[in-house]
């Protein structure tokens, strides 16, 4: 066998290892535990923004701070947020709840992640709250996460600079 037929045939053994190795990855990878893509949105001004119950918190004026993703396979995504300054500006005691809020059910049934705390203006004036979830979405779906709040009354403002507010995302195939 000459050199040149034995090198054409290593080479051509090296490609189907290759080729082989290719597939095996590609399968473990839908199979889970890569990351497949990260999102993130965050406060966009140095200001102090009033809020009230029922209400989406914005990033900026008219700027809802939210993500979106729509994974080519089932897979969980892993939402948290950061309002690192809520403040409580008048004196009576409140709940105030930020939550994580998908615009439709996981696979799972779940659609929002709340967190709260009780401030007074004269006791607790300035808290934050970071609620996080892993949720379990459906293939070609596009899911919307977006950060609420809510209260038992009473006037609320949050801080809208990025260092303070920002919500990330993360998500993997199942």
């Amino acid at each position: 066998m000459s050199l040149q037929t034995r090198l054409s045939s290593l080479i051509s053994g090296i490609g189907a290892d290759i080729k082989n190795h290719n597939t095996r990855i590609a399968a473990l990878e839908a199979q889970g535990g890569r990351i497949l893509g990260v999102q993130k949105s965050t406060g966009g001004v140095n200001a102090y923004a009033t809020i009230a119950a029922g209400s989406y918190l914005q990033a900026a004026s008219g700027i809802d701070l939210a993500i979106s993703v729509t994974p080519s396979v089932p897979a969980w995504w892993e939402c948290y947020a950061n309002v690192g300054i809520l403040w409580k500006t008048d004196a009576a005691y409140h709940y105030g709840y930020i939550a994580l809020m998908l615009d439709k059910v996981d696979q799972d049934g779940n659609q929002v992640a709340y967190q709260q705390f009780t401030q007074h203006s004269t006791v607790d004036v300035y808290g934050y709250r970071a609620p996080r979830r892993i949720w379990k979405l459906a293939a070609n779906t596009s899911y919307q996460c977006r950060v609420y709040f809510t209260s038992s009354g009473g006037s609320w403002q949050y801080h809208q600079l990025n260092q303070y507010l920002f919500l990330e995302g993360k998500y993997w195939a199942q």
